[in-house]
């Protein structure tokens, strides 16, 4: 009978994301305050959203294997916290189009992957607790996974 252990991987958990707190009415910018419509409109405010709503309203690039693969995530990250992943702006949907690139700039190194490929990098990327707080330090967001240090570890445990 085989023990099932739970990796304990030291890894970077910071990740690029917009923390845009959309809740107040007024902004200090350049020394005086300015209106939440105005803010709205500035470069540093994004609208999140959703993945089904970035298909639906976005012309994106994204091809088949990749939602499927997105989709899977999503579903999974649904699955293990009991909630839906959090919303994302346009741009951080966009940057995910490299999912099924995995790249090793010190081997000098690159594959893609197919959706069966990934799939179980993912599942592994469920499993493992972060070292950190009790969740483990780590948000689980498919932005964090798509990281190329964190994607790698799963690609060199589960692919080869």
């Amino acid at each position: 009978m085989s023990e099932t252990r739970k990796s304990i991987i030291t890894e970077n958990t910071t990740e690029s994301t917009n923390k845009n707190n959309r809740d107040f009415s007024l902004r200090e910018k350049s020394g005086g305050i300015i209106g939440n419509d105005d803010f709205k409109k500035s470069s540093s405010y994004q609208l999140q959203i959703s993945f089904k709503s970035f298909l639906e309203s976005y012309d994106s690039s994204l091809g088949e294997e990749t939602i499927k693969a997105m989709e899977y995530f999503l579903n999974k990250y649904q699955q293990v916290f009991k909630r839906e992943h959090p919303k994302l702006t346009p741009q951080q949907w966009k940057s995910l189009e490299n999912l099924l690139h995995v790249e090793d700039d010190e081997e000098y190194y690159s594959d893609y992957l197919t959706f069966e490929e990934i799939k179980p990098m993912i599942d592994k990327y469920f499993q493992i607790r972060f070292k950190g707080n009790e969740k483990g330090g780590c948000n689980y967001s498919i932005l964090h996974f798509n990281s190329n240090r964190v994607k790698l570890y799963r690609y060199y445990e589960e692919a080869h």
